[in-house]
């Protein structure tokens, strides 16, 4: 696709300023290694937004350079509030809209440091380059005169049922769609296989299937949610399997698990049947409600039976005839990069 938006010779970064804006909870087992996998395959600054400001005070961040942490606190509520955006109504309910308000914070902040590109995930969530070259990647996205790429995201896939720092441990995926927000067309073979597995649901994907994207930063950039920007000109391209994709890790770990319901159950006040007036069902399955019904319940042995079962795929088997099928595949790079930090 070719975009109306042209960078002039004089404006275009022949070795491009990255930046990760993120908003995070319950990061503690994973952040050190989501900042340095990050730093390590090229980008130059990540904006960390802490939903939790005691998470905040707890952590190491203030240790790390390259690394702005922002608390969920009076500051950042005033720097919302001068916002235009329709999230800025539903910031106290919606943990969707405070990501959306922090990416609005995290594009000023980056033209405040000369960033190029600001890409937006969160902590569970790596940005998978194969060789790691980040910098060559957005490099040829802005030679090519493209200011925005959604990126196809792949599932990681648990293999046991405690797991700390899943970033360091999982290394089996679900296969994406071959565009964002597209599901796999299944044979008939696949569609057996999803059907007597029972950890994998029928629309296979427990989570959201429609990517995250990555923006070049200039005057008028805006969010366009969590998921994707509103670009001043032109529209964001989709990804496909020969460019770099989001390894997403939801969940990877009991612990996770019962973290990610008890904290939902918490800030979600009114319950938790939709997402911005959306059924969560549609959204994302019944396995989220049925999860979060036996959290509530607060049976950590139920819980943990449940998640075994219906989530962790331990049978190395089952494991190879998945792949074989074409529905799972291995990603160690990122695993075999963060084994050389302590």
């Amino acid at each position: 696709m070719t975009l109306q938006y042209r960078f002039s010779s004089s404006s275009t970064p022949v070795n491009p300023r990255l930046a990760i804006a993120t908003t995070l909870r319950n990061a503690d087992d994973v952040l050190d290694s989501f900042i340095h996998y990050h730093q390590a395959i090229g980008f130059d600054h990540l904006f960390l937004f802490f939903d939790d400001p005691e998470e905040l005070a707890r952590s190491n961040v203030q240790g790390y350079d390259r690394v702005t942490a922002i608390a969920h606190d009076t500051d950042l509520r005033q720097r919302w509030s001068t916002s235009t955006l329709p999230a800025l109504w539903y910031a106290q309910a919606e943990v969707m809209a405070r990501q959306t308000l922090n990416l609005e914070v995290a594009i000023d902040l980056a033209r405040q440091h000369h960033i190029d590109w600001l890409l937006h995930i969160d902590h569970d969530e790596l940005f998978y380059v194969p060789g790691g070259a980040a910098k060559a990647h957005f490099a040829s996205l802005t030679a090519r005169n493209i200011q925005g790429m959604t990126y196809l995201n792949h599932e990681a896939v648990p293999e046991q049922v405690d797991i700390l720092d899943f970033f360091k441990v999982a290394t089996l995926f679900k296969k994406a769609g071959p565009a964002p927000g597209e599901k796999l067309a299944f044979n008939p073979q696949q569609l057996a296989l999803i059907n007597t597995t029972p950890q994998l649901p029928s629309r296979f994907f427990h989570f959201y299937v429609n990517g995250k994207s990555a923006a070049f930063v200039r005057g008028g950039l805006q969010p366009g949610g969590v998921h994707t920007f509103r670009l001043p000109e032109g529209e964001l391209v989709a990804g496909g399997y020969e460019d770099p994709v989001i390894l997403h890790y939801p969940c990877c770990g009991f612990d996770h698990f019962w973290n990610k319901f008890i904290t939902l159950e918490r800030v979600y006040a009114r319950g938790l049947e939709t997402w911005w007036g959306q059924d969560i069902t549609d959204i994302v399955g019944k396995f989220y409600l049925e999860a979060r019904d036996i959290v509530r319940r607060r049976d950590q042995q139920a819980a943990r039976d449940c998640y075994r079962n219906r989530y962790v795929i331990s049978d190395q088997t089952h494991i190879a005839t998945l792949i074989e099928n074409g529905l799972c595949f291995r990603i160690s790079e990122p695993s075999e990069l963060l084994m050389a930090f302590p």
